[in-house]
């Protein structure tokens, strides 16, 4: 049976236990950003960076990063549309994000297409982002 996924909001990097989490988010973490720890069970699993643009009415998911060991089990997912619910609950109309991929194992069109299936999609007047409408979310 698979566990459920649990996503809080935390108020340092220093809440952080798991090594390579606690790496991955000191590199991708300022003080102006949210940062969503990702567990299952007791276990640290990922987290999602988001930063806040309010002079452009927009939020940036930075960087959505999981365990390889709890990949394919819906950290990921939970972690995305928890951040998309934090922005919207800020007013935010829009989130975007860069789907880049940190690890050589994923592919660029499959990270694109897992972003399509969680509601974002390639603007036409930009190649560099992808966004979300949280107004019709």
């Amino acid at each position: 049976m698979a566990q459920a996924v649990r996503v809080l909001p935390i108020s340092s990097i220093d809440e952080i236990r798991e090594p390579e989490l606690l790496a991955r988010a000191g590199k991708a973490f300022r003080s102006d950003s949210l940062l969503l720890l990702a567990r299952i069970s007791d276990e640290e699993a990922g987290f999602v960076v988001l930063e806040w643009y309010p002079s452009r009415q927009v939020a940036f998911i930075y960087e959505v990063y999981v365990l390889k060991e709890f990949r394919r089990l819906g950290v990921g997912s939970a972690l995305v549309v928890q951040a998309a619910a934090f922005a919207k609950n800020a007013s935010y109309p829009v989130v975007w994000l860069r789907p880049r991929p940190l690890e050589a194992e994923i592919d660029d069109e499959w990270l694109s297409a897992w972003y399509v299936r969680l509601g974002f999609y390639w603007p036409p007047d930009s190649r560099d982002h992808m966004e979300k409408d949280l107004a019709a979310a």
